[in-house]
């Protein structure tokens, strides 16, 4: 065939269950590409492969679909042949094996889909949902420390007629590893340290399984930084115990010089001044460095919205013990105009104007100057809103506003000032007291 494009004209034959445009779709890629570059027949066996899959995916495990493709003077005819095969339901999935985790348990995790027509219990097979049901098992039983478990292949017993499938589910636990021990160095010398009983005593007679070692590794780590050990490392290494399936977790961990923070250094804020993103820090000049505190400096910056992106490092200065913090900011647009247009039957042509600067003089404040206008009415509104006042927790809202409307029967004017305080407390209480004129 020519490598330029063609022009097929597809059908679909023997398919009862599902449409000719659900088929064509599930390959619609495929399909492209047939026509597109060449017509290529492994484009159309990859549209019949697209076409079997979306069979099997609905229960129909035993669906074929063949082809046929047949150049005429200007275009190429494909017809695919459809041969669907019965539905396959499950009626039963018997694993054997199994000591630790029950039958009862283990069912749990084989999800099956329900066939159409065939009532909402009724269990359709598809080969996916058994991998993923069998991925399941597996995770589960590594999570309680079987980490040789071994599921053999399933062998799927179908009845004459092909309809039903008992899945008979093989599986070779192996032995169960339970940390028994955990011992905490230091380097250089390798001395034994007491650990600390809120990270080591979960783990011992736990089951284990290897991202523990990543867990310990991690919370020795904040731990270390959060008693100021800023460059505070850590390497976890697992050995066999006593007993079959014991395990023994060693951690040696390299903490450093304890830090504290010299200077802290800010750039990229334009706009923003130094002093507003210096008073969202918890970790200041002359604290000793936390990490904890470290992320806490950083949330409150992010919880501004003044900021796209924001990076913190911890440099030490050449003198032991004394370190940098060094905060790289990326400001993000303060500045956000609007104009909403209107009519009404009463006020005709409408339209409001406004503004919102949400970094007002660099300090974080929001002002929101409004103005609207129609043949009945005129209004102005001045808000400023400091979410931090006085450096504190406390919100104040403090909009002063002009309002002028001309009613049928009466013409009303109102200027107004009002003050609110407001402060959340957790995520589901707030508490704001106001005043107006």
């Amino acid at each position: 065939m020519a490598s330029t494009s063609c022009e097929p004209i597809i059908s679909v034959e023997g398919n009862k269950t599902l449409g000719k445009r659900l088929l064509i779709k599930s390959s619609a890629q495929e399909l492209k590409d047939f026509s597109e570059k060449g017509c290529r027949p492994a484009d159309i066996d990859d549209a019949a492969y697209q076409m079997e899959t979306l069979y099997r995916s609905r229960g129909y495990a035993f669906a074929r679909v063949a082809y046929r493709i047949t150049p005429q003077k200007k275009k190429v005819a494909v017809v695919f042949e459809v041969s669907e095969g019965p539905l396959v339901t499950v009626e039963a999935v018997n694993v054997t094996g199994n000591a630790h985790l029950d039958s009862t348990q283990l069912n749990t995790f084989f999800r099956w889909q329900s066939g159409p027509g065939i009532g909402e219990s009724t269990p359709i097979f598809t080969q996916s949902a058994l991998d993923q049901a069998l991925s399941q098992v597996a995770d589960a039983y590594i999570l309680q420390g079987f980490r040789d478990i071994v599921i053999d292949k399933p062998r799927l017993a179908f009845s004459n007629d092909r309809t039903r499938v008992t899945i008979d589910v093989p599986i070779r636990e192996g032995i169960q590893y339970i940390v028994r021990q955990v011992l905490v160095r230091e380097a250089p010398d390798g001395r034994e340290i007491p650990c600390t009983p809120s990270l080591c005593e979960p783990l011992i007679g736990a089951p284990y399984y290897r991202r523990k070692r990543a867990l310990l590794n991690n919370a020795l780590v904040n731990d270390y930084r959060n008693s100021g050990y800023a460059w505070a490392k850590a390497l976890v290494k697992e050995e066999t115990g006593n007993r079959p399936g014991d395990v023994v977790l060693i951690a040696t961990v390299t903490p450093g010089s304890i830090a504290t923070i010299d200077r802290v250094v800010i750039k990229g804020n334009t706009k923003t001044r130094e002093t507003f993103i210096r008073s969202r820090l918890s970790l200041l000049p002359g604290d000793v460095y936390s990490e904890e505190k470290e992320r806490k400096s950083f949330r409150e910056l992010f919880r501004t919205g003044l900021f796209s992106t924001i990076d913190m490092e911890i440099t030490p200065t050449g003198e032991k013990g004394r370190a940098d913090l060094r905060i790289t900011v990326k400001e993000t647009a303060f500045t956000e105009l609007y104009v909403e247009p209107g009519w009404g039957s009463y006020e005709l042509a409408r339209i409001k104007v406004g503004a919102k600067q949400r970094n007002l003089f660099g300090t974080g404040m929001i002002f929101n100057p409004e103005a609207g206008v129609s043949t009945k009415d005129h209004r102005l509104s001045l808000r400023l809103t400091d979410p931090w006042f006085f450096n504190t927790l406390i919100t104040a809202d403090l909009p002063t506003y002009y309002h002028y409307r001309e009613e049928p029967s009466f013409t009303r004017s109102d200027l107004g000032f009002s003050a609110t305080f407001s402060r959340s407390f957790g995520n589901d209480w707030k508490g704001a007291i106001g005043y107006g004129l």
